[in-house]
């Protein structure tokens, strides 16, 4: 039962200014992925709610790093749990990309649970 269960799923969409140069381009793939992340994170909100669980969606138009974003976040929402995935970059490829499950594991204001994606073979 999800009685007294508020659910923030929470997608960044930033846009990294020092990749995306082109301003107007940036702002629509800003758009692009704003609208993307919304569709995705409605078809999870129904099934939440038919388990009692209160959604309030949120997608955090975030530029530049989203690591600090999410631990913000948590922390305004007073969160319990966040939990995140993790691609399965190593060596180079996660020193070069930055890594986002391992800045909210060590800054994150609450418990973190770190969900495998599919690993990349980098």
């Amino acid at each position: 039962s999800g009685m007294g269960t508020t659910w923030h799923p929470t997608i960044g969409t930033g846009v990294y200014p020092m990749v995306d140069n082109n301003l107007a381009v940036s702002e629509e793939r800003q758009e692009e992925k704003y609208e993307a992340a919304k569709k995705w994170l409605s078809q999870y909100q129904h099934e939440a709610e038919k388990q009692n669980i209160t959604v309030q969606q949120d997608v955090i138009p975030a530029v530049g790093e989203p690591g600090p974003r999410i631990c913000e976040a948590a922390e305004n929402w007073n969160a319990d749990l966040i939990i995140v995935g993790r691609m399965g970059r190593t060596g180079l490829a996660e020193a070069l990309l930055g890594s986002v499950s391992n800045h909210v594991v060590h800054h994150a204001p609450c418990t973190v649970m770190v969900v495998q994606g599919e690993v990349s073979e980098e």
